[in-house]
């Protein structure tokens, strides 16, 4: 007689939690490369398990989705995976609800570098969101990625002391 497994119900709601990810990130993907034909685009790059934007062939744009939940003392956070620093690339960051069913912010931030630590936890007013540019919608993708992408490009002024 066949054994029958049952699923625990944390074990449930983390598997439904996974699949609306992964139908949130292909939904978000889809639209901005429809949104964008002419410049944007989904790539696989060796030795990265998710897909990554190229916007205009040449700026490469990682995304994550952060999850909203609350803290021991009621405080709202965002979290997400570690934030890797291994390439100098642009992030594009969305804000989910709890169970990954529909999107409440996103941003467009650039290179992590060494000024922001690898972190798990975001807050709302988290330094690294304030150096990048929140979008109102999807649509304005393209400009937010190519402005901190010339931006970044630009020289840093030098200020001479005295």
């Amino acid at each position: 007689m066949p054994s029958t497994f049952k699923v625990s119900p944390q074990l449930a709601r983390t598997l439904e939690r996974c699949k609306n990810l992964r139908t949130l990130r292909a939904q978000v993907s889809k639209l901005l490369c429809e949104l964008f034909p002419e410049h944007v685009r989904l790539i696989s790059v060796p030795g990265l398990r998710n897909r990554m934007f190229e916007v205009d062939g040449i700026h490469k744009v990682s995304f994550f989705v952060c999850r909203e939940f609350r803290t021991l003392g009621g405080r709202p956070r965002d979290g997400c995976s570690a934030i890797a620093r291994r390439k100098p690339r642009t992030y594009f960051w969305y804000r989910a609800d709890p169970q990954y069913q529909r999107l409440l912010s996103y941003h467009v931030l650039p290179p992590v570098g060494n000024s922001v630590r690898v972190c798990k936890q975001i807050q709302e007013k988290h330094p690294w969101l304030a150096t990048g540019k929140e979008l109102n919608n999807l649509g304005e993708f393209y400009r937010a990625v190519t402005d901190i992408a010339q931006r970044e490009a630009s020289p840093v002024p030098v200020r001479a002391r005295g």
